[in-house]
């Protein structure tokens, strides 16, 4: 027979958390800088506007 071990549910709690906070960092957060960066560029050069007016219905 064998005795399982039980968490605490602060402990799990605090390790998702640390995990969803490594997740945030490393894959989220450089996919939406880099979005913003390219449609900054895109403002500043004027590609946004044209894109816009080709794309309107």
């Amino acid at each position: 027979m064998t005795t399982q071990v039980r968490k605490n549910v602060m402990d799990m709690f605090i390790d998702g958390a640390r995990r969803g906070f490594t997740i945030a960092t490393t894959n989220l957060l450089p996919n939406v800088v880099m979005a913003f960066v390219i449609i900054q560029a895109l403002k500043i050069t004027g590609l946004l506007d044209w894109v816009g007016h080709i794309c309107q219905p």
